[in-house]
């Protein structure tokens, strides 16, 4: 499983749901878009979304399989599969 984390610099919700992910285990890739302009066009053209945090998950490499736009813990856990 790849768990990529889309943020900005100033985002608080990014900064809480990283220390949330650590809590739990889990490892991810964290991209700041204000860096990176591919990944910002990524989330824009691609996902239609122009707010962050945004998270994707990846179940087989290179097939996303979950979206989770904002910092959701309900939805995070259970993409994650941390409920079981």
């Amino acid at each position: 499983m790849k768990v990529t984390v889309f943020g900005t610099t100033n985002c608080a919700f990014c900064k809480v749901e990283k220390q949330w992910l650590d809590s739990k285990g889990v490892e991810y890739k964290y991209i700041n878009i204000d860096e990176d302009e591919s990944a910002k066009a990524f989330l824009e053209e691609t996902l239609d979304i122009q707010a962050v945090p945004v998270t994707t998950i990846e179940k087989s490499e290179g097939t996303i399989t979950h979206v989770i736009h904002g910092f959701d813990r309900k939805k995070l856990t259970e993409a994650l599969g941390l409920d079981k």
